[in-house]
Protein backbone atom coordinates (compact mmCIF):
# COMPACT_ATOMS: atom_id res chain seq x y z
CA UNK A 1 0.00 0.00 0.00
CA UNK A 2 1.32 3.78 -0.78
CA UNK A 3 2.51 5.78 2.51
CA UNK A 4 2.73 2.59 4.21
CA UNK A 5 5.20 2.73 7.26
CA UNK A 6 6.74 1.34 9.78
CA UNK A 7 4.86 0.77 13.01
CA UNK A 8 6.80 -0.99 15.97
CA UNK A 9 3.54 -1.05 18.12
CA UNK A 10 1.77 -3.24 15.38
CA UNK A 11 4.74 -6.01 15.18
CA UNK A 12 5.00 -5.95 18.06
CA UNK A 13 1.21 -6.88 18.65
CA UNK A 14 1.74 -9.32 16.15
CA UNK A 15 4.04 -11.43 17.32
CA UNK A 16 2.22 -12.17 20.58
CA UNK A 17 -0.56 -13.00 18.75
CA UNK A 18 1.19 -15.31 16.61
CA UNK A 19 2.71 -16.69 19.89
CA UNK A 20 -1.65 -17.65 20.98
CA UNK A 21 -2.06 -18.70 17.42
CA UNK A 22 1.11 -21.05 16.89
CA UNK A 23 0.08 -22.78 20.51
CA UNK A 24 -3.65 -23.42 20.03
CA UNK A 25 -2.67 -24.86 16.16
CA UNK A 26 0.18 -27.16 18.03
CA UNK A 27 -2.74 -28.03 20.99
CA UNK A 28 -5.29 -29.29 17.66
CA UNK A 29 -2.41 -30.97 15.94
CA UNK A 30 -1.45 -33.06 18.87
CA UNK A 31 -5.36 -34.10 19.93
CA UNK A 32 -5.32 -35.61 15.84
CA UNK A 33 -2.12 -37.00 16.15
CA UNK A 34 -3.35 -38.99 19.21
CA UNK A 35 -6.57 -40.25 17.61
CA UNK A 36 -4.31 -40.66 14.39
CA UNK A 37 -1.72 -43.48 16.50
CA UNK A 38 -5.16 -44.83 17.68
CA UNK A 39 -6.56 -45.84 14.44
CA UNK A 40 -2.96 -47.04 13.25
CA UNK A 41 -2.96 -49.46 16.02
CA UNK A 42 -6.22 -50.60 15.28
CA UNK A 43 -5.07 -50.95 11.86
CA UNK A 44 -2.39 -53.15 12.59
CA UNK A 45 -3.52 -55.27 15.41
CA UNK A 46 -6.02 -56.27 12.11
CA UNK A 47 -3.31 -56.16 9.77
CA UNK A 48 -4.72 -53.78 7.15
CA UNK A 49 -0.85 -52.61 6.43
CA UNK A 50 -2.35 -50.20 3.35
CA UNK A 51 -4.35 -48.04 5.76
CA UNK A 52 -1.59 -48.37 8.44
CA UNK A 53 0.91 -46.68 6.15
CA UNK A 54 -1.32 -44.26 4.99
CA UNK A 55 -2.52 -43.06 8.35
CA UNK A 56 1.40 -43.31 9.49
CA UNK A 57 2.53 -40.67 6.87
CA UNK A 58 -0.27 -38.16 8.33
CA UNK A 59 1.32 -38.53 11.20
CA UNK A 60 4.94 -37.97 10.57
CA UNK A 61 3.84 -34.67 8.43
CA UNK A 62 1.89 -33.71 11.72
CA UNK A 63 4.93 -33.86 14.03
CA UNK A 64 7.30 -32.20 11.20
CA UNK A 65 4.50 -29.22 11.26
CA UNK A 66 4.78 -28.97 15.23
CA UNK A 67 8.23 -28.75 15.40
CA UNK A 68 8.03 -26.22 12.11
CA UNK A 69 5.57 -24.39 14.03
CA UNK A 70 7.97 -24.38 17.38
CA UNK A 71 10.94 -23.02 15.44
CA UNK A 72 8.77 -20.44 14.16
CA UNK A 73 7.29 -19.99 17.63
CA UNK A 74 11.29 -19.62 18.92
CA UNK A 75 12.11 -16.78 16.52
CA UNK A 76 9.12 -15.04 17.25
CA UNK A 77 10.11 -14.86 20.45
CA UNK A 78 13.90 -13.62 19.95
CA UNK A 79 11.86 -10.64 18.01
CA UNK A 80 9.69 -9.93 20.70
CA UNK A 81 12.72 -10.37 23.52
CA UNK A 82 15.19 -8.25 21.47
CA UNK A 83 12.70 -5.62 20.23
CA UNK A 84 14.85 -2.96 21.53
CA UNK A 85 16.95 -3.72 18.91
CA UNK A 86 14.56 -3.47 16.17
CA UNK A 87 12.86 -0.15 17.23
CA UNK A 88 16.45 1.45 17.80
CA UNK A 89 18.66 0.75 15.49
CA UNK A 90 18.95 1.44 11.50
CA UNK A 91 19.95 -1.23 10.59
CA UNK A 92 19.36 -4.85 10.94
CA UNK A 93 21.15 -6.25 13.95
CA UNK A 94 23.19 -9.34 12.77
CA UNK A 95 22.09 -11.52 16.04
CA UNK A 96 18.43 -11.14 14.25
CA UNK A 97 19.19 -11.63 11.10
CA UNK A 98 17.76 -16.24 11.51
CA UNK A 99 15.02 -14.89 13.13
CA UNK A 100 13.87 -12.15 10.41
CA UNK A 101 14.58 -14.26 7.88
CA UNK A 102 13.23 -17.47 9.12
CA UNK A 103 9.77 -15.76 10.14
CA UNK A 104 9.51 -14.55 6.72
CA UNK A 105 10.64 -17.68 4.57
CA UNK A 106 8.15 -19.60 6.37
CA UNK A 107 4.96 -17.99 6.46
CA UNK A 108 3.60 -18.46 3.24
CA UNK A 109 3.92 -22.13 4.12
CA UNK A 110 2.37 -21.55 7.52
CA UNK A 111 -0.38 -18.55 6.74
CA UNK A 112 -3.47 -20.19 6.48
CA UNK A 113 -3.21 -21.71 10.43
CA UNK A 114 -1.30 -18.68 11.74
CA UNK A 115 -2.75 -15.88 10.21
CA UNK A 116 -0.99 -13.77 11.55
CA UNK A 117 2.25 -14.23 10.75
CA UNK A 118 1.25 -12.42 7.43
CA UNK A 119 1.09 -9.16 9.46
CA UNK A 120 4.33 -9.99 11.30
CA UNK A 121 6.25 -10.09 7.72
CA UNK A 122 4.33 -7.36 6.28
CA UNK A 123 6.22 -5.21 9.53
CA UNK A 124 9.00 -6.14 8.65
CA UNK A 125 9.79 -5.94 5.49
CA UNK A 126 8.61 -2.37 6.01
CA UNK A 127 11.33 -2.17 8.51
CA UNK A 128 14.62 -3.81 6.74
CA UNK A 129 12.68 -2.99 2.91
CA UNK A 130 10.90 -5.62 0.71
CA UNK A 131 13.84 -5.98 -1.25
CA UNK A 132 15.47 -7.80 1.86
CA UNK A 133 12.10 -9.92 2.13
CA UNK A 134 11.98 -11.07 -1.32
CA UNK A 135 15.73 -12.26 -1.03
CA UNK A 136 14.47 -13.96 2.61
CA UNK A 137 11.77 -15.49 0.85
CA UNK A 138 14.10 -17.74 -1.41
CA UNK A 139 16.71 -17.89 1.16
CA UNK A 140 19.21 -16.07 -1.11
CA UNK A 141 21.40 -15.04 2.01
CA UNK A 142 21.79 -18.26 3.30
CA UNK A 143 20.86 -17.11 6.68
CA UNK A 144 16.95 -19.27 7.03
CA UNK A 145 17.14 -21.72 9.48
CA UNK A 146 17.61 -25.07 7.77
CA UNK A 147 15.86 -27.30 9.62
CA UNK A 148 12.71 -25.22 9.13
CA UNK A 149 13.30 -25.44 5.53
CA UNK A 150 13.91 -29.41 6.18
CA UNK A 151 10.22 -29.68 7.81
CA UNK A 152 8.17 -27.75 5.70
CA UNK A 153 9.50 -28.56 1.97
CA UNK A 154 9.98 -32.22 2.35
CA UNK A 155 7.20 -33.28 -0.20
CA UNK A 156 6.72 -37.21 0.18
CA UNK A 157 7.79 -38.94 3.46
CA UNK A 158 10.00 -42.85 2.27
CA UNK A 159 8.60 -45.77 3.07
CA UNK A 160 12.10 -47.09 5.00
CA UNK A 161 10.84 -44.36 7.56
CA UNK A 162 7.32 -45.00 7.78
CA UNK A 163 7.62 -48.55 8.71
CA UNK A 164 10.22 -47.13 11.13
CA UNK A 165 7.66 -45.42 12.73
CA UNK A 166 4.95 -48.35 12.24
CA UNK A 167 7.88 -50.77 14.09
CA UNK A 168 8.01 -48.36 17.37
CA UNK A 169 4.06 -48.25 17.45
CA UNK A 170 3.90 -52.20 17.22
CA UNK A 171 6.77 -51.86 19.98
CA UNK A 172 5.10 -49.51 22.36
CA UNK A 173 1.71 -51.47 22.04
CA UNK A 174 2.78 -54.82 22.18
CA UNK A 175 1.86 -55.95 19.04
CA UNK A 176 3.89 -58.52 17.93
CA UNK A 177 5.45 -56.73 14.58
CA UNK A 178 6.83 -60.30 13.07
CA UNK A 179 2.78 -60.50 11.95
CA UNK A 180 3.41 -57.75 9.72
CA UNK A 181 5.59 -57.46 6.59
CA UNK A 182 6.83 -53.57 7.27
CA UNK A 183 9.33 -54.20 4.91
CA UNK A 184 12.50 -52.02 3.90
CA UNK A 185 12.19 -50.92 0.14
CA UNK A 186 12.17 -47.75 -0.73
CA UNK A 187 14.31 -44.48 -0.38
CA UNK A 188 14.78 -41.97 1.77
CA UNK A 189 12.80 -38.97 0.10
CA UNK A 190 15.02 -36.21 -1.37
CA UNK A 191 15.49 -32.80 0.00
CA UNK A 192 15.16 -31.52 -3.98
CA UNK A 193 11.51 -32.15 -3.73
CA UNK A 194 9.96 -29.14 -2.30
CA UNK A 195 6.36 -28.59 -1.37
CA UNK A 196 5.67 -24.75 -3.07
CA UNK A 197 2.83 -22.74 -0.47
CA UNK A 198 0.07 -22.03 -3.09
CA UNK A 199 -0.95 -18.75 -0.84
CA UNK A 200 0.12 -14.98 -2.30
CA UNK A 201 1.34 -14.02 1.50
CA UNK A 202 2.81 -11.85 0.48
CA UNK A 203 4.58 -12.79 -2.30
CA UNK A 204 2.61 -12.48 -5.79
CA UNK A 205 4.51 -13.88 -8.96
CA UNK A 206 5.73 -11.18 -11.10
CA UNK A 207 8.62 -10.51 -13.75
CA UNK A 208 10.45 -7.66 -11.72
CA UNK A 209 14.57 -9.27 -12.14
CA UNK A 210 15.51 -9.96 -8.71
CA UNK A 211 17.82 -7.19 -6.83
CA UNK A 212 21.81 -7.26 -6.16
CA UNK A 213 21.83 -10.03 -3.04
CA UNK A 214 24.46 -8.68 -1.65
CA UNK A 215 24.09 -4.92 -2.23
CA UNK A 216 20.45 -5.66 -0.18
CA UNK A 217 22.24 -7.40 2.38
CA UNK A 218 24.43 -4.58 2.74
CA UNK A 219 22.07 -2.24 3.04
CA UNK A 220 20.20 -3.73 5.83
CA UNK A 221 22.93 -5.16 7.90
CA UNK A 222 25.79 -3.14 7.05
CA UNK A 223 27.72 -6.18 6.48
CA UNK A 224 28.28 -8.77 3.24
CA UNK A 225 26.98 -11.95 3.93
CA UNK A 226 30.77 -13.39 3.86
CA UNK A 227 32.08 -10.04 6.46
CA UNK A 228 29.04 -10.60 8.79
CA UNK A 229 28.87 -14.47 8.69
CA UNK A 230 32.33 -15.56 7.84
CA UNK A 231 31.20 -17.36 4.66
CA UNK A 232 32.33 -17.41 1.40
CA UNK A 233 29.97 -15.20 -0.71
CA UNK A 234 31.42 -16.42 -4.26
CA UNK A 235 30.68 -19.56 -5.78
CA UNK A 236 34.34 -19.81 -6.91
CA UNK A 237 35.15 -19.98 -3.40
CA UNK A 238 32.75 -22.50 -1.64
CA UNK A 239 34.24 -25.34 0.07
CA UNK A 240 32.98 -28.18 0.70
CA UNK A 241 30.91 -27.87 4.05
CA UNK A 242 29.87 -24.40 2.55
CA UNK A 243 28.55 -24.49 -0.63
CA UNK A 244 26.95 -21.73 -2.22
CA UNK A 245 23.52 -22.16 -4.29
CA UNK A 246 24.76 -21.23 -7.83
CA UNK A 247 21.34 -20.32 -8.77
CA UNK A 248 20.95 -17.52 -6.56
CA UNK A 249 24.73 -16.65 -7.71
CA UNK A 250 23.33 -15.66 -11.13
CA UNK A 251 23.53 -12.08 -12.61
CA UNK A 252 20.02 -9.57 -11.49
CA UNK A 253 19.37 -10.08 -15.52
CA UNK A 254 19.26 -13.77 -15.74
CA UNK A 255 16.36 -14.17 -12.90
CA UNK A 256 13.22 -13.65 -14.02
CA UNK A 257 9.84 -14.97 -12.46
CA UNK A 258 10.66 -15.07 -8.62
CA UNK A 259 8.29 -14.44 -5.71
CA UNK A 260 8.39 -10.50 -4.67
CA UNK A 261 6.70 -8.50 -1.66
CA UNK A 262 3.96 -6.66 -2.55
CA UNK A 263 3.28 -3.90 0.93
Amino acid sequence: MFGTKFKAQNLSASLKNVNSQIEKVKENKSKTEEQTKKEIVQHLEAKRESRARIAMEKVIQQENQIEALELVQICCDTLSKKFGLIQSMDSLDPTLSEAVSTVIWAAPHLETEVPELKKVVQQLCLRYSKEYGNLCRVNNLKTVNPKVIELLTTEKTSIVTINRHLANIAKEFGIDKGDFTYGSSGSEASFDSFTQPTSSCPYPQSNEHFPDAEKIYKDVVGDSPSEAHGMPWSAEHETPGNSVDKECMKPAQELTLLPTISL
